[in-house]
């Protein structure tokens, strides 16, 4: 089954696929996509083209990360998306950092952007909290149809409840990009990680 996962920048990209490396999830069937690599005047069209090429059954990936540039901006593509997402591959999960903000705030604000976004086609969506871990929370979410109550497909979120830096030890200001990537290897193999996320993800 494939699936779609969003953060917030490069580094929850590497802490992603340190993870999927050890769950076995080898390169060839991972993509790493960077929205900060693309010129912004041709995010729209590559970002759907992305879309499109991993989600069509030809594409032997198995899993797409996207980094989308900050948190706000994480959230904006991930309400966009998650319908079609939802529906075409029932597996599409957002992780973002609460900074010392309240899960349910965040996940007001996501249920908020949807709602905006398919306004001509009201959305219901209800989420529940599935696990915790010490660094981290885990939503699952549903989507129907709110005239049907059709369900359109399903969505998981992933809080870190403070941010990656904290939990890595991770001074953005003083350590190299190598010293980042050490650290956040050293936090996903000794935090139990892994176990935590392998039904999630």
């Amino acid at each position: 089954m494939k699936k779609i996962i969003l953060c917030e920048g490069k580094f929850d990209g590497v802490f992603m696929k340190i993870l999927l490396n050890n769950l076995n999830i080898s390169d060839d069937e991972l993509r790493l996509f960077d929205i900060e690599e693309v010129p912004k005047e041709k995010r729209m069209n590559i970002e759907t083209a992305e879309l499109e090429r991993f989600i069509c059954p030809r594409n032997n990936r198995k899993i797409l990360v996207k980094m989308e540039n900050g948190k706000h901006h994480a959230i904006r593509i991930y309400s966009s998306i998650m319908p079609y997402c939802a529906k075409e591959i029932n597996n599409c999960c957002l992780m973002i950092d609460l900074e010392n903000g309240k899960a349910q705030s965040r996940l007001k604000e996501i249920k908020e952007k949807l709602r905006y976004l398919r306004r001509a086609n009201p959305l219901e969506i209800s989420t529940e909290e599935k696990g915790s871990h010490r660094h981290l929370h885990h939503f699952e979410g549903t989507i129907k149809n709110e005239k049907s109550l059709n369900v359109i497909g399903n969505f998981k979120i992933i809080f870190f409840k403070k941010s990656l830096e904290i939990s890595c030890k991770i001074n953005k200001e003083i350590d190299s990009e190598e010293q980042k990537v050490e650290k956040i290897k050293k936090f996903v193999l000794g935090q139990e990680i892994p176990k935590f996320l392998s039904e999630i993800i």
